[in-house]
């Protein structure tokens, strides 16, 4: 990089500006000392060794939130103001501004996306939504790879129970670059016979080595998966029309993790051991692709040369 941009105020009219933004500020200050409104119920952690016990918090949506995530959220938000960014909006990922993510060393950039959110609760057969267990299931696989590779960059397309359009998740992902994307649901049948398993689908349109990507990681994840949670391998198929996957320049895939219509995968994908088994297999899965990956782009660099 050529250095950092320096920022002027761009107009005096921003002054105005300039106040709102210090009673945001202030503001945001007696909410952290007030403790905030309500928050959602989180997902539980569960562990069988003192050492996961101690790295993975009991209440990971909270560990992820804290005053230096509403520090940088502020800095954007006065940087959008008195800077001289296009349009002059806010742009952020993952609570980072972008010129400090090129500035920092990581391996690999992995996008997980928790379907569903807000009012769209997604499949509602089992115990609980959809849309909760999505959530729940995508902040542990987001811990555990953080402690398998604590280098790693995940963006989370959400991370409360709020409604995220198809369009901004591509917007998010797009925008963070990644090495992978993946999108975590639960299956339902309506029907009268039983379905159940794990099982993933991928877009079959874009460049062929992305389509070829997609496709492997789809069926790893998909064995990886139900092998993590006990649930039977179905199969992966193609699936063209969901917005963050259809021509993405990333591989990515709809990772359907089991059937909330089934009774005992609906008990296991609601039971807090079961989960951190199924996370753990996602995780594990996941790093092994990224790694996959980069040495398959390895060696056609190399074939190419």
């Amino acid at each position: 990089m050529s250095g950092r941009k320096r920022y002027r105020l761009a107009y005096p009219e921003r002054l105005l500006g300039m106040v709102a933004a210090f009673l945001v500020i202030l503001l945001a200050l007696i909410l952290l000392i007030r403790g905030g409104p309500a928050e959602p119920t989180k997902p539980e952690i569960s562990t069988t060794e003192e050492s996961q016990a101690s790295e993975l918090p009991e209440d990971p949506a909270k560990a992820s939130i804290g005053l230096a995530d509403v520090g940088r959220q502020l800095r954007g938000f006065l940087l959008g103001i008195l800077g001289e960014n296009e349009d002059n909006a806010y742009r952020d990922t993952e609570s980072w501004p972008e010129e400090d993510w090129q500035e920092r060393n990581y391996t690999y950039c992995v996008v997980l996306d928790a379907a569903h959110g807000g009012a769209d609760p997604g499949n509602e057969r089992g115990q609980k939504l959809e849309k909760e267990i999505n959530l729940m299931i995508a902040e542990k696989v987001r811990l555990y790879l953080k402690r398998l590779d604590p280098s790693l960059r995940i963006v989370m397309t959400r991370t409360e129970d709020t409604a995220v359009s198809g369009e901004m998740r591509r917007a998010i992902a797009d925008a963070a670059e990644p090495d992978l994307v993946i999108s975590l649901h639960c299956n339902s049948y309506d029907g009268t016979d039983s379905a159940k398993g794990t099982e993933a689908l991928y877009s079959s349109k874009g460049a062929a080595d992305t389509v070829e990507r997609s496709r492997a990681a789809a069926q790893k994840l998909m064995e990886d998966t139900a092998a993590g949670f006990g649930f039977p391998v179905r199969e992966i198929d193609t699936f063209d029309d969901y917005p963050l996957l259809k021509e993405s320049a990333a591989p990515g895939l709809i990772l359907e993790m089991g059937f909330l219509s089934e009774a005992e995968e609906d008990a296991a994908l609601n039971d807090p051991t079961a989960q951190d088994k199924g996370a753990q297999a996602i995780a594990q899965s996941i790093l092994e692709l990224l790694k996959e990956f980069e040495q398959q782009k390895n060696q056609s660099t190399e074939s190419g040369n």
